[in-house]
């Protein structure tokens, strides 16, 4: 029901500024891999495996991970899993009460069972340029490795909605009508991924 509405909101928005140039993806994402620069490609990936990802960095402790939230998304978009963890946090998360430390795992558990999780899988997150350093540099750490692809899911809006005024996550919201409310933890902003994705998907399908 919500991606049908996210869907007949963004086409709407897409003829209101037909005559936006849309020559260019959003200056602020990162450059698309060569296979997502086709409306197509990006519909075969959407159709596929893949997983969403997302990360509540502590910039106090020069960004180190303090919570994964990871939606495995099986062929015909189905989501089949999902994995959230806290890592040992000492104080809350983005302001939110610190949880009980039993329930967090080692950085190491959590990377472990992170490439568990994922596979071989593309990712796609939102700030996929920063989520990217994030994970390689935490994954170092311990002597782990990601090759998945990672891709941007705004550079995905972008492809479905060529013309709308903004791809950023607020203004993208408040464009499709949907709330978000403005959260720290992953899990919430993986989610709203997943929405929008969902739109785009059925979006592509239509070109």
């Amino acid at each position: 029901m919500m991606l049908a509405y996210l869907h007949a909101a963004a086409d709407k928005l897409a003829a209101q500024n037909s005559g936006y140039c849309a020559g260019r993806p959003p200056a602020d994402r990162v450059r698309a891999p060569a296979p997502l620069r086709s409306r197509d490609a990006i519909a075969r990936i959407l159709r596929g495996e893949f997983v969403i990802l997302d990360f509540t960095a502590n910039r106090a402790a020069h960004g180190e991970i303090r919570e994964i939230a990871a939606l495995c998304v099986g062929p015909g978009f189905a989501p089949v899993a999902e994995y959230n963890v806290l890592i040992e946090p000492e104080r809350g998360v983005g302001g939110a009460p610190a949880p009980d430390d039993r329930h967090a795992l080692s950085p190491r558990d959590a990377m472990r069972l992170l490439q568990a999780f994922v596979g071989h899988s593309p990712l796609f997150s939102e700030q996929a340029s920063r989520n990217r350093k994030l994970l390689e540099r935490a994954a170092s750490r311990h002597g782990l490795r990601f090759d998945n692809p990672m891709y941007d899911s705004q550079l995905a809006a972008w492809s479905a909605w060529p013309g709308l005024p903004s791809y950023n996550s607020p203004e993208l919201a408040d464009l499709l009508g949907l709330k978000c409310p403005p959260t720290h933890r992953a899990l919430a902003r993986a989610q709203a991924t997943l929405a929008l994705l969902g739109a785009a998907r059925q979006s592509l399908e239509r070109w």
